[in-house]
C-alpha cells in the first residue's frame, strides 16, 4: 500500500494494524470500528454539539436582546421628564413665578438630552450613575421638604395674620 493509500485510509477512518510477521493480516487493514472511533460517528457527535452550541447563542442572543429592549426602556426620554423639570417645578412652586413653568417642547428637550446624557454616563463610566440619580433623588427630596416648609410657614402666617398677631420676628 502506498503512503497515500495510508493517509487516506487514517484520514477515511481505517487504522492500518501493523502486521506481525507471519500473521495472516500482514497485508490487511483492520477496519476502525474495532481500533478507533469511527469519523462519521465523530461528525455526528460535533454536529449535536453543535446544535447545542446554536441553541446556547440563541439563547444568549435572546438575553442580550430582552437586556437591550430594557436598557432602551429605562434611558426613554419619559422616565427622566421629571428629574429633568424638577429645577424649574421647585423654582416655580416656591415663588409662583410662571416663568418657571416648563412648555411641553422644553420638557421634551430637557427629558430627551438627560436620557442620552445618562445612557452615555453608563457607556463610559457607569460607576457616576449611581451618584448622579442619588444626587438628583436626594435634591429632589430636599426641594420637596422646603416647599412643604415654605408653605407651612405662609399658612402660619396667615393664621396670625387673620387673628391679628403679628408673625413671629418683627
Amino acid at each position: 500500500m502506498s503512503l497515500g493509500d495510508t493517509i487516506r485510509d487514517l484520514v477515511g477512518g481505517r487504522a492500518r494494524q501493523t502486521p506481525t510477521p507471519g500473521s495472516e493480516g500482514a497485508a490487511s487493514s483492520v477496519d476502525s470500528a474495532t481500533s478507533s472511533p469511527d469519523l462519521a460517528a465523530l461528525k455526528a457527535e460535533a454536529r449535536k454539539g453543535g446544535k447545542r452550541a446554536r441553541k446556547v447563542g440563541i439563547d444568549e442572543a435572546l438575553a442580550n436582546q430582552q437586556l437591550q429592549s430594557a436598557i432602551d426602556e429605562l434611558y426613554s426620554a419619559d422616565n427622566w421628564d421629571e428629574i429633568g423639570a424638577l429645577y424649574f417645578e421647585t423654582r416655580y412652586a416656591l415663588t409662583g413665578f410662571d416663568g418657571f413653568r416648563l412648555s411641553d417642547k422644553q420638557r421634551k428637550v430637557i427629558s430627551s438630552s438627560l436620557a442620552m446624557t445618562m445612557k452615555t454616563l453608563a457607556i463610559t463610566d457607569p460607576k457616576w450613575i449611581a451618584i448622579t440619580i442619588f444626587s438628583i433623588n436626594f435634591g429632589g427630596l430636599i426641594a420637596q421638604k422646603e416647599m412643604a416648609y415654605a408653605k407651612a410657614i405662609a399658612e402660619i402666617k396667615r393664621d396670625r395674620a387673620r387673628n391679628g398677631n403679628p408673625p413671629p420676628g418683627r
